[in-house]
């Protein structure tokens, strides 16, 4: 069977395996919008559960899924894109870049290639290639990761755009596609995507796990998000257990499938299989650990047989699976009752687990054969080759990297039941016709393990078998969320979207704001789509228009904008959504629209410090509406209207434009106007805007826009309502409230009447001249007239007027009317081919539509202006004299004489600028309607110019009322400075009674979450811990009150820690992680002799010696075994003296150092150290160096550091914290050396200073010392600011920690700041953490670390050594006991040796043999060896030959005729050296064999005077025996009564004087003295008391044994004790003392100087009780 993946496929993590499952999962799908959008604002940050985003602003960059395009070459592995950079300058928790999270990317077209090899037929789902082309492998790499790839045949889609699809391998040559083919193709061009994982980045340069096999130009890369499975990963998101997915709505989108694994349809069965142990040997194999009995071990009770069960095998049929080829995923569930183990010795309890392999097998031909993958759980081999057994505990190395995802471990005993699932993606397998499930289960069933017994029984419970939605939803943007049901207590949550919505068509040179990351942009080359760097013109094509550019031009694609203008132009346009069905693009005024879109586009003061886009539209529409309607609610955004106008859709907008006609009586039917107005009293002074507010999930908001003065002035409010359609900006509705306000307020007239033709070519919005005769009494509008001089500068008019005073500085204006079309410039200035215009000029350069929407000055900048399409008004400064005229003269010339009857108006302003009465007035026409033939009604109100620099200048923003919570988007700070140290845990009683240490407890602290401003976080409701420091992963909730938590800690080792934020509504902060590591020293048990954290104390075998003059501390002896205080034996067998003594010289005089074993140098086993307390730091610190050690024990390491102030955070430059520290060493920073500056200038009250020159000797955080510094002035008073440090240094301007007043050329002193501490944990070789927060900055520091780091755990202190004045050395303390001490060796000593010769001779055997030819014995070989013949003496063990001497004896024949014979020799060394020596040899004496009696005589024994001994049988007559012990036993054994008295050995009376252990009855020892040598006087505890007769002259104590007696102080007793009677003789008894008495039984007192003889039984008598003092 084919075996396509090497390690198991399915996906279980460490997490799910420990959590059991006893919850429920839940899917819900959105409908989002029409497609195609383009997605999610800011990816996951923008979707919210229940108002909480998903993830915060600053996180989502973390994880997002990036795209980019990039150029690949076939086999090489790197692609190189600015993206990968970015990817790589991520940051979260100390970590960068792919250590966040891997990373997948898809390389389109780049997987592989086929060149003219593809055929695919309209409306089928197969593709055919003309060579072999598909692979599985490669299939199932587009399938089978997190991001999917895809196949491309170049023609087969939509309107011959590429095919992009999904598909399944039915041959090397052809695949079945999950898009159907729309467009026939053959010989065509097919890629299929390269999918695989980022190895690595450099800079912008990514290495690729698999390289690209096609060479590309430009294609589209998209970087997956890192892997969320990844605990650095999921513990970023607010909401836990989610999955999310999203389609943007694309007409051939793939079906949206999440790994929540819910289908369109299901099929359920409960097989409820309890599972026991496989018979491994049959289906797995029988070598290695299987080839014997895999449950025979020592955790194993011998009872338990290996397994004997068979597969559990599932086929579809069995699963009641009708369409096994439509299935798509298959769920496995589990149920465990309990999962638990028990020690019964001291109840101890664990979790147990489960260990199972799943398999899943498919069939491609009908069922016949069978292709088997590993889904979950070991291999085969694995299981035959791994270290322990099969019923061992979970193998770390398996279960903690996660490589077998076949275990059922929870992370804590379970004693209720639960489900754990295994989810099988079948899809990467597909297309298949049959599959089926095989599961074996690895372990034991209710094992014992030695003195756990476990409890793990497993039942297969359901399978579910499920056939996915495979719906696409064309156009349909549409989000799936799955959760799980106990994070929402079972309910449904609301779920809320930001999104960038529908793509539109927008023109071919603009850049979207989303584009551009900034403002919109004119400078898109129409034909590349690269961006220049000026206005590029608009050719009138749009980006998106399908009907104008193919697949392959960069104007394809539509794009997103929240532009108004396009988004209401594809309002218009769009077929499906829009009016497209009755409105063609040709219809529409699409350049009137392009100005206003720069209109929108323009970024003017947002009222809050910042800018933005005049106009913008954010707008969802839920539902249909009425055209029409819809339309006018779009126009409004930008102050529009929509109009019907010569057949074209056209546009009117409310901005600052320019007058394009003249009315007056000339031109007015009858020559009336129709005025109306409303009064003052019920004219608005205040709108209230609705809006939509995204810093409040986008629920409406109101923005109150008000006149104050009318307000006051009137005492009442009049309000209007303004709706602010598509606004999410505050600034925006303002600016709508302020226009509206401004508008009723100024805008409060309406002016009515009839013309005839001069209306053509007018429109709503259009601004026209009005100067009624009638109404102001004077007149000065007319016609021009057709006499007199016409000129460009000279105008006839039809009457003569009487033309007002004016300044040179404000002058009168003559409007002329031109029958074409006209651009106005909009902006305050511009210059256009070398001319200067300003605002309301006519551009006679431009002429047309066209050119007006492109317009650009000197500069190639693109500038605002507004064109009249028919007819325009041409304005020029008046220059003829005051006075009655005929004719007017202007100072700059018309575009052209104007024709005869041409209406002519003035606008009149007196020396002071003022408009005059009669002047003309501006008018916006409101509506223009044909009332007869050639006769229209136009209706226009009073146009305010000025209110439109009101609107957008010179407003700010009202300060929102304070809020009790953060935005739902807010980013929640999170805590800092995350600290862990460990202490005994204090048992010490409320009662203040101090307890005993009975453990060890961590104790965590942080600093409190603070804004950007530094202020503390309000809005923060708790904090949510996570540790581990109990074993497991633990969740606490604590309050704001608490900044520190504490929980014991057991053993040692690396432990990690996170904290988040929790703000009152709900959302949280970025999790805070940090390692750290708890030493085995942190946790010692309290003893009570340390120093400097070192125990004191051990055991040693052997002496301690010091030599007074040099200081060399020495052991008895070389070989030697000692003890530490913690029982671990050390036993040295080196003569190397460094193993047994140790220098203690350069000391000093009148020092003191000690003694310290080293465990971890074997070769330097001692060390003498001397306490350092260093006192330059903020904190001074003692340590430990070594004696003579330079630097005070330090030694710098390489590289730099960094350390902020209040921090424990330490980034390295250089450095390599890995090799050159541990969790708990010493850690010194220093920054430089003293050194001074003067001051340059004087400072006053700030917290920089300049210097007279730079100096490199100055660093951050150095203090800072000199005249003045320290004080500022406040009121005229100095006021103290505390000594300052160094912040910063740039060159000669030093910046300090706080304001400072100092006079010119004062002298500075810089002095460093050693900062001194413990390491916490090691991250990097650049990055590491201290047990403490930093109170100094530091910035390019040094640092160094202890020489001599001891081991507190293991190292301890044997001895202290002092000296005195004059440096002579002494051992004033030891710790270390010698118990069992060795003597000194001696020297050595002289050899001795003796032995015997033996002789075989076989001749003449009655005479002895002659003496040994040789008198040499050999030490080295132990034996004499030498001379010839028949005295020659054989080597040791050489009994070959008889007739010669040997130093064995040979082996004697009973029946042999030869003698033996025998000579005993001795001898020794005259010096140690001698490696010989000359012997004697004694008699030579013969051996005999012998029976009956034998008398032994002659022997070389009566050299010492030994009598003859006689053996017959069991007796022996013989003289002395001399033996440390005879055993008197067995029945009928001697007495002592037996023995005689030979030699005086009893007395007269027969009683044996002896000493004799067991002896029972009356022993009565009579003797001349009695000599008791024996230090043991107690054997005189059986002798009876009842005669003593005396003691003779002469005896000392020690004849006596009571050689002690001399010893005893005052009231000491000697007593000795007598049982039965007990005569004893001697010859006398003397008592010397005066004052002897002989007290009788009664008598208690007992005099000085006595002897006191008792024989009371009730005293303890008989007893003899001598006393010097009563």
């Amino acid at each position: 069977m084919a075996k396509y993946i090497t390690a198991p496929f399915g996906v279980k993590t460490n997490s799910d395996r420990a959590n059991p499952d006893k919850t429920q999962q839940c899917l819900t799908y959105d409908i989002l919008s029409e497609g195609e959008i383009e997605g999610l604002e800011n990816d996951l940050a923008s979707v919210f559960v229940n108002d909480v985003p998903v993830i915060d602003k600053i996180a989502v960059e973390l994880v997002k899924s990036r795209t980019t395009t990039a150029d690949t070459t076939s086999g090489s592995a790197t692609i190189t894109s600015a993206q990968f950079g970015t990817i790589a300058g991520l940051k979260s928790n100390n970590l960068t870049g792919l250590n966040i999270g891997k990373r997948h990317v898809v390389v389109e077209k780049a997987g592989a290639k086929g060149t003219g090899i593809a055929s695919a037929t309209a409306g089928t789902n197969l593709v055919t290639t003309s060579s072999s082309f598909f692979t599985t492998a490669l299939l199932r790499s587009i399938r089978a990761q997190k991001v999917k790839g895809f196949v491309r045949v170049t023609g087969a889609g939509p309107n011959g755009t590429d095919l992009v699809t999904g598909a399944s391998r039915l041959s090397a040559t052809q695949i079945q596609t999950d898009s159907p083919v729309a467009t026939t193709v053959s010989n065509a061009d097919i890629f299929i995507d390269l999918v695989t994982e980022i190895s690595s980045i450099s800079g912008n340069v990514a290495t690729l796990a698999a390289a690209p096999q096609v060479t590309l130009t430009g294609t589209n890369v998209t970087i997956s998000a890192p892997d969320h499975s990844d605990t650095k990963i999921s513990n970023l998101y607010n909401i836990e257990n989610f999955k999310f997915g999203l389609n943007r709505g694309h007409l051939l989108q793939p079906p949206l499938v999440l790994d929540t694994s819910f289908g369109q349809s299901s099929t359920i069965t409960s097989p409820n299989i309890e599972l026991e142990q496989n018979d491994l040997r049959a289906n797995v194999g029988t070598s290695g650990n299987l080839g014997v009995n895999y449950n025979a071990t020592e955790l194993d009770e011998p009872s338990q047989n290996e397994g004997t069960a068979s597969d559990t095998l599932l086929t579809a049929a069995f699963l009641e699976v009708s369409n096994p080829s439509e299935i798509d995923e298959v769920h496995l569930t589990f149920q465990l009752p309990a999962c638990h183990a028990l020690k019964s010795s001291s109840g101890k309890k664990g979790a147990s687990f489960v260990e199972l392999q799943i398999f899943f097998e498919y069939s491609v031909d009908g069922g016949s054969s069978f292709t088997s993958e590993l889904a979950f759980g070991p291999s085969n081999s694995s299981i035959q080759t791994r270290s322990d057994k099969v019923n061992f505990f979970v193998d770390g190395s398996i279960f903690g990297k996660g490589v077998n995802n076949g275990y059922i471990k929870p992370g804590e005993a379970q004693y209720t039941p639960f489900i754990e699932q295994f989810v099988i993606n079948t899809e990467q397998f597909q297309p298949y016709d049959d599959w089926r499930i095989r599961i074996r289960r690895i372990n034991d069933l209710n094992f014992k393990d030695g003195s756990f017994q476990h409890t793990n029984p497993c039942t297969l419970q359901t399978v579910e078998s499920i056939s996915k939605d495979k719906l696409i939803y064309p156009h349909t943007a549409y989000a799936a969320l799955g959760f799980n049901a106990k994070d929402f207590d079972g309910k449904l949550p609301s779920r809320a979207y930001t999104l960038k919505g529908l793509k539109v068509q927008v023109p071919t040179n603009y850049r979207t704001r989303d584009e551009t990351g900034g403002a919109a942009a004119y400078t898109r080359n129409i034909t590349s789509g690269a961006t220049e760097s000026s206005y590029q013109n608009w050719d009138g094509n749009f980006r998106g228009d399908k009907t104008t550019f193919n697949a392959s031009s960069p104007n394809h694609k539509k794009v997103y904008t929240d532009n108004p203008a396009w988004i209401f132009y594809d309002l218009v346009t769009n077929e499906r959504y829009g009016l497209g069905q009755f409105v063609d693009k040709s219809q529409i005024d699409i350049y009137e629209l392009f100005r206003i879109a720069k209109f929108c586009d323009e970024e003017i003061p947002d009222g809050d410090g910042g800018v933005e886009p005049r106009f913008t539209a954010n707008i969802y529409l839920s539902k249909g509406g009425e055209a029409t309607k819809v339309l006018k609610q779009f126009a409004s955004i930008f102050r529009g209207m929509a109009l019907w106008n010569e057949g074209q859709l056209t546009f009117a907008v409310d901005r600052p434009q320019q007058p394009v006609y003249s009315f007056s009586k000339a031109n007015v039917i009858g020559g009336e106007f129709t005025y109306e107005g409303t009064g003052d009293r019920v004219r608005t002074n205040q709108i209230k805007v609705t809006w939509n507010d995204p810093d409040d999930s986008f629920r409406q908001t109101t923005e109150y826009v008000e006149d104050y003065q009318s307000i006051a002035e009137t005492g009442r409010i009049v309000r209007e309502e303004q709706l602010a359609f598509g606004c999410t900006s505050r600034g925006q509705a303002h600016r709508l409230g302020k226009w509206k306000l401004l508008s009723e307020q100024n805008e409060k007239e309406t002016v009515s009447f009839s013309t005839g033709l001069n209306a053509i070519g007018l429109k709503p919005g259009d601004i026209i001249n009005v100067q009624d005769s009638d109404r102001d009494r004077s007149s000065y509008s007319g016609r021009v007239s057709n006499t007199g001089t016409r000129s460009t500068t000279v105008i006839p008019l039809d009457r003569s007027i009487s033309l007002p005073a004016y300044s040179s500085d404000f002058k009168h204006q003559l409007f002329l009317i031109y029958p074409k079309g006209g651009a106005y410039l909009q902006e305050d200035s511009a210059v256009i081919g070398g001319t200067t215009f300003f605002r309301g000029d006519l551009l006679t350069s431009i002429t047309s539509t066209t050119a007006a929407a492109n317009a650009k000055d000197d500069s190639n900048n693109a500038i605002d202006v507004v064109w009249s399409e028919n007819v325009r008004v041409e304005k020029q400064e008046v220059t003829t004299s005051s006075g009655t005229v005929n004719s007017l003269t202007v100072g700059s010339a018309f575009s052209a004489a104007p024709d005869a009857e041409v209406m002519w108006a003035l606008k009149l302003f007196n020396t002071e600028g003022k408009e005059l009465t009669g002047t003309t007035k501006e008018y916006k026409i409101v509506s223009i309607s044909e009332k007869d033939k050639h006769q229209f009604d136009i209706v226009a109100g009073i146009y305010f110019r000025g209110k439109f620099s009101e609107i957008e200048r010179g407003f700010s923003l009202e300060p929102r009322p304070t809020d009790t919570g953060p935005n739902f988007d807010d980013v929640v700070p999170a805590p800092t400075n995350l600290v862990a140290n460990v202490r005994p845990i204090d048992t010490t009683s409320d009662a203040g009674e101090e307890g005993t240490a009975s453990g060890h407890e961590v104790v965590i602290t942080w600093d409190f979450p603070v804004d950007s401003d530094g202020a503390r976080y309000r809005f923060a409701s708790g904090f949510k811990l996570e540790h581990d420091f109990e074993g497991v992963k633990k969740t606490v909730n604590l309050g704001t009150n608490d900044q520190s938590f504490s929980t014991q800690i057991l053993s040692a080792g690396e432990y990690s820690v996170t904290i988040r934020t929790i703000s009152n509504v709900g959302t949280v902060s970025q999790p805070i992680s940090r390692n750290f590591t708890i030493s085995s020293g942190e946790l010692l048990p309290p003893l009570q002799s340390r120093f400097e954290s070192l125990a004191r104390g051990g055991n040693v075998d052997q002496t301690f010696t010091i030599n007074s003059s040099s200081g060399l501390l020495s052991i008895g002896n070389s070989t030697y075994t000692l003890i530490s205080p913690t029982a671990e034996i050390f036993t040295n067998t080196s003569s190397a003296a460094v193993t047994f003594s140790q220098s203690f010289a350069g000391m000093g005089a009148n020092a003191e150092a000690f003694m310290v074993f080293d465990q971890s140098d074997s070769s330097d086993r001692f060390k003498a150290v001397q306490a350092v307390t260093n006192s330059t730091a903020t904190v001074p610190i003692t340590y430990l160096k070594e004696v003579g050690a330079s630097n005070e024990g330090l030694a710098a390491i390489s590289g730099t550091v960094q350390v902020d102030q209040f921090s424990n955070q330490v980034n390295g430059t250089g450095t390599s914290f890995g090799t050159d520290f541990s969790g708990g060493d010493l850690i010194q920073i220093t920054n430089g050396s003293t050194t001074t500056g003067a001051t340059s200038g004087a400072t006053s009250d700030s917290t920089t200073v300049t210097l007279t020159g730079a100096n490199s000797n100055i660093k951050v955080g150095m203090a800072v010392t000199g005249t003045g510094v320290g004080l500022i002035t406040v009121d005229s008073e100095s006021s103290s600011t505390g000594k300052p440090i160094v912040t910063n240094v740039d060159g000669a301007t030093i910046t300090f920690s706080n304001k400072q007043s100092i006079a010119d050329g004062t002298t500075l002193t810089f002095t460093p700041v050693t900062y001194f501490g413990k390491v916490r944990h090691i991250e990097t070789d650049t990055l590491l953490f201290l047990d403490e927060i930093v109170q100094k900055p530091y910035s390019g520091a040094s640092v160094n670390k202890q020489s001599f780091v001891p081991d507190v755990a293991r190292d301890f202190i044997l001895a202290k050594v002092a000296t005195d004045g004059s440096t002579n050395y002494s051992i004033s303390e030891q710790y270390v006991a010698t118990t069992g001490v060795q003597g000194p060796a001696g020297s050595d000593g002289l050899k001795q040796v003796q032995g015997y010769l033996y002789y075989e001779k076989t001749s003449n055997t009655g005479v002895a043999p002659s003496a040994p030819g040789t008198t040499t014995y050999t030490f080295s070989t132990g034996d004499i060896n030498g001379g010839s013949g028949a005295t020659e003496v054989l080597g040791l063990s050489d009994t070959s030959a008889t007739d010669k001497w040997t130093n064995e004896p040979r082996t004697q024949d009973v029946g042999s005729t030869s003698s033996f014979w025998t000579v005993r020799y001795s001898g020794g060394q005259s010096l140690a050296s001698d490696a010989t020596c000359t012997v004697t040899y004694s008699a030579i004496v013969k051996q005999t064999a012998f029976t009956g009696v034998v008398t032994f005589s002659g022997g070389t024994f009566s050299e010492d005077g030994s009598s003859i001994t006689t053996i017959d049988g069991a007796n022996i007559s013989t003289g002395t025996i001399a033996a440390n012990r005879l055993k008197l036993s067995g029945s009928g054994a001697l007495t002592i009564g037996s023995l005689t008295n030979d030699s005086n050995f009893i007395t007269s009376a027969g009683a044996p004087v002896q000493s004799v252990n067991g002896s029972t009855g009356a022993v009565s020892i009579t003797a001349a003295g009695l000599n008791i040598t024996s230090s043991n006087v107690s054997g005189l505890g059986d002798a009876a008391t009842s005669s003593i007769a005396s003691i003779r002259s002469g005896t000392t104590a020690d004849d006596v044994g009571l050689g002690n007696v001399s010893n005893l102080t005052t009231a000491q007793v000697i007593q000795t004790l007598f049982t039965a009677s007990t005569s004893v003789t001697a010859g006398r008894i003397k008592l010397t003392s005066g004052t002897t008495q002989f007290l009788s039984n009664n008598t208690t007192a007992i005099a000085s100087s006595s002897i006191d003889i008792q024989s009371n039984a009730s005293d303890g008598g008989p007893r003899i009780v001598i006393a010097d003092s009563s």
